[in-house]
Order: C-alpha cells, then structure tokens, then sequence
C-alpha cells in the first residue's frame, strides 16, 4: 500500500511539471526579449536598445538569445538580411527553447510591427 501512495505521489508531482505553462520555463532574457518586441514599431527604442544590449552582456544569456537580440537590435521595420539565417537556425535548433522558437519564428517574418496573434503569443512568454 505504501509502494502505491509512493507511486501515486511521484507521478502526480511529474504530472505538475510537465504541464507547467511554457512561460514559467523560459529564462528572464527571453521573457524580455518577448517584451520588447510586443511593443516594437518599427525599430527598437533607445530603451529597449540599452536593455538588449545588457541582456547580450550576460553570462547567463544562451547563444540563442544573442541570435534574437542582435536581430532586434539591427531591425529596420524587419530583421536585416544577414540575421535571417541565423534566426532561422533558431528556429529549428533543438536546444532553442519553445519560448526563443516562437520570437524567432515572429522575427523571421517581422513587418514594421507583431499582429494581434503575434502579440498575445509574446505575452505568454513574457509574463
């Protein structure tokens, strides 16, 4: 009976990470990033330039995550031609996390501003 309780027990704490929401899962700079880039229009702001280049600084920040940053930070109503690749190698990278896949996705086909759509998918990762 207590090797059941037990086993009941491991699965039901199994059971509540797996379905953590993916936000809870996402490091602090890719919940900036999705931030930023709900609110870009255009180009990133003085602001938002100064917290991206912050972001890259950190050690803590994956290889990913400077991909997404140096394309926000060289944006020009899209990502310039020479980001494209790299942020399409973020999109299909394995160890990317879902959260950097989608704002990698988003950017590969920026236009002057996220859609509505876009925009609700940034909020979940940011919040």
């Amino acid at each position: 009976m207590r090797q059941i309780l037990s086993l009941a027990l491991a699965f039901c704490l199994a059971m509540t990470v797996a379905i953590r929401p993916v936000a809870a899962q996402e490091s602090a700079a890719v919940k900036t990033i999705a931030g930023i880039l709900m609110t870009i229009n255009h180009f990133p702001s003085d602001a938002d330039k100064k917290t991206l280049t912050s972001l890259a600084g950190q050690s803590s920040t994956t290889d990913q995550e400077k991909v997404l940053i140096t394309a926000i930070l060289g944006m020009q109503h899209s990502i310039a031609a020479a980001d494209k690749p790299k942020v399409e190698a973020v999109m299909k990278d394995a160890k990317a996390s879902a959260g950097a896949k989608t704002i990698a996705t988003i950017l590969d086909k920026f236009l002057h501003t996220a859609s509505a759509d876009e925009k609700a998918a940034l909020k979940k990762i940011a919040s």
